[in-house]
């Protein structure tokens, strides 16, 4: 571990701006950073964490196959092939993890709630086809989880789960209720889009641009840590969520083959809707005017309404 510094308070903000130098990096591998209060370490708890992208991993060659934790050197490029190599790592690791991997937790898996052959979701009327012994409804089944873990009659009828964005102390109060977005496409979504499209989803404020955030505003857990706040929220046994009795913890390997197969999923550039002619009369008319005042992002939400009729 490298100390890096201490925050200091400016106005309503801790700021924390420093340059380690490069020398420090010759043989030390950036992996994650840990916020810990004062004369603590990450050993014995911390505050926040975040582990660097799936990107910056493998441009570090710190990527290691699911099947072979032990063997640095086993994803190498220079004797499989840049493109092998990671077909490999989405394939054999990151789809068979997705879709069968428990984590030592109540049965469910990414795969429960993102379903390959429903495009990586759920809704009612998928819900409705499934037996009630399914992981979904561990709520029903398990009765240490028949407590604000999830509402039933919601999730059945319209496919919202408990979400406990801000933390797990007020179970019963504390809570939000949303549905199984979809994973395709999260290359395209959680990337900057191109200037002329004047419109950018991915700047949230003080914090612009971040490296492959999920959410509308890219103000969601990043890519790698993702799949351990979902784990934590949605895979425990029990409400205590305690690693090890509860849940198990997912490791490197398999947050990396993970990230890379959702990455891999769905269509990898944008639609240019500019170029889309509507073939309604109000299409055409309602393009013309968000055209002429400038307003591209209404332009796409109206013409994303008619694609079906094309």
């Amino acid at each position: 571990m490298i100390k890096a510094g201490s925050y200091r308070r400016e106005a309503a903000m801790h700021v924390l701006n420093v340059n380690l130098g490069s020398q420090r990096f010759t043989d030390f591998s950036f992996d994650r950073a840990f916020v810990v209060a004062a004369n603590q370490n990450p050993a014995g708890g911390f505050v926040l964490a975040g582990s660097n992208s799936i990107l910056d991993r493998l441009f570090r060659r710190q990527v290691r196959f699911v099947d072979s934790p032990d063997a640095p050197d086993e994803f190498d490029v220079l004797s499989l092939g840049r493109d092998i190599a990671f077909a490999k790592l989405v394939t054999l690791g990151g789809r068979q993890v997705f879709l069968n991997e428990k984590f030592a937790g109540n049965g469910r898996t990414c795969g429960t709630c993102h379903v390959e052959g429903n495009n990586f979701t759920i809704d009612p009327k998928f819900i409705a086809t499934l037996p009630r012994h399914d992981p979904l409804f561990v709520a029903e089944t398990n009765p240490a989880l028949g407590y604000a873990f999830e509402k039933p009659e919601l999730l059945r009828r319209f496919g919202l789960f408990i979400e406990n964005v801000d933390g797990f102390d007020d179970l019963q109060n504390k809570f939000t209720l949303h549905s199984s977005q979809s994973v395709l496409a999260l290359a395209n979504s959680a990337t900057p889009p191109s200037p002329p499209f004047q419109v950018d989803f991915t700047n949230n404020g003080r914090n612009p641009s971040p490296p492959l955030r999920l959410g509308w505003g890219n103000d969601a857990t990043p890519d790698r840590d993702f799949a351990i706040v979902t784990i934590v929220q949605h895979y425990p046994r029990t409400l205590n969520r305690k690693a090890g009795a509860d849940l198990g913890v997912p490791t490197d390997e398999e947050l990396d083959a993970m990230a890379a197969y959702q990455l891999s999923l769905g269509r990898q550039e944008d639609f240019d809707l500019r170029g889309l002619r509507p073939k309604t009369d109000a299409g055409l008319r309602g393009q013309r005017e968000n055209r002429a005042s400038g307003v591209f992002f209404l332009e796409v939400v109206y013409t994303s309404r008619i694609l079906a009729t094309i």
